[in-house]
């Protein structure tokens, strides 16, 4: 399970100038909760570029827009704080599949990086050439339930799920959603994995794939969690040596991120 550290309001997200500071084996996840109903200080929107304001102007609410807003601005503080470069002057490049990347040659194209948000809460995980993914949701009663479980999970998730209680119903429904697109993302393949290719237990959480995928179970980690209320996160890693990999949870505020983008 991911333990979240306390929050780290009053801590610098600056790097050290001159030097890398994630190590090979560790891996860095930032997670922001905030109001989205609130104003949103300018230095955010002022920290993206040109395509990430774009972007935000097409959310057609104003919530939807601050998250995006929010999210991408975190996104380039925590890069900025393991590798010394502006917030605002990180670039990207996106796969054939639309994951975005580091631009090859680029002096922090090593770094791996995935981003998630739904509205009110962001989170980002970075990792020293790993593949990662990370996914968030929130938790809403209606919005995924055992239909679209029997339809879209692998059998034997579906079964665990049926018969628990309706709360303990939801929370799992919602940690087995986040573990398969936290998985799908790092994999980096989009919408074209389907969803009972792969199937996790949840206690001990683990997984186990179908023929096709040709992948080694035991080359992969997985957390899950639920950081604040209502929010379910999950995170997904791929290395040669998963166990000696360690994990920093940290909670930041939106003054550590201004702070941080300004």
């Amino acid at each position: 399970m991911l333990k979240n550290a306390p929050p780290a309001t009053g801590q610098s997200l600056n790097s050290t100038p001159g030097r890398d500071l994630l190590d090979r084996t560790e891996i860095e996840v930032r997670w922001l909760s905030f109001d989205a109903d609130a104003p949103l200080d300018p230095c955010f929107l002022a920290a993206l570029d040109d395509e990430e304001r774009m972007q935000a102007a097409k959310f057609r609410f104003a919530e939807d827009r601050t998250t995006y807003i929010a999210a991408h601005a975190l996104k380039r503080a925590a890069l900025s704080s393991v590798h010394p470069l502006a917030a605002a002057d990180w670039r990207f490049e996106r796969s054939a599949h639309g994951k975005p990347f580091i631009p090859h040659g680029h002096a922090a194209a090593h770094l791996c990086f995935n981003l998630s948000h739904t509205r009110g809460f962001a989170a980002v995980a970075l990792a020293h050439d790993i593949k990662i993914g990370i996914d968030v949701e929130r938790i809403q009663i209606g919005k995924l339930d055992q239909n679209l479980a029997d339809r879209l999970f692998a059998s034997t998730e579906a079964d665990a799920t049926r018969s628990l209680p309706q709360k303990a119903q939801i929370e799992a429904l919602y940690a087995y959603w986040t573990l398969k697109e936290a998985f799908i993302k790092a994999v980096g393949l989009g919408l074209s994995l389907p969803l009972d290719a792969f199937a996790f237990t949840l206690e001990p959480l683990s997984i186990s794939f179908d023929e096709s995928l040709q992948e080694d179970a035991g080359q992969w980690r997985f957390y899950s969690s639920q950081p604040a209320p209502q929010i379910s996160m999950a995170l997904a890693t791929k290395c040669e040596a998963p166990s000696a990999l360690s994990v920093n949870v940290q909670c930041l505020t939106m003054q550590d991120l201004a702070q941080a983008v300004q």
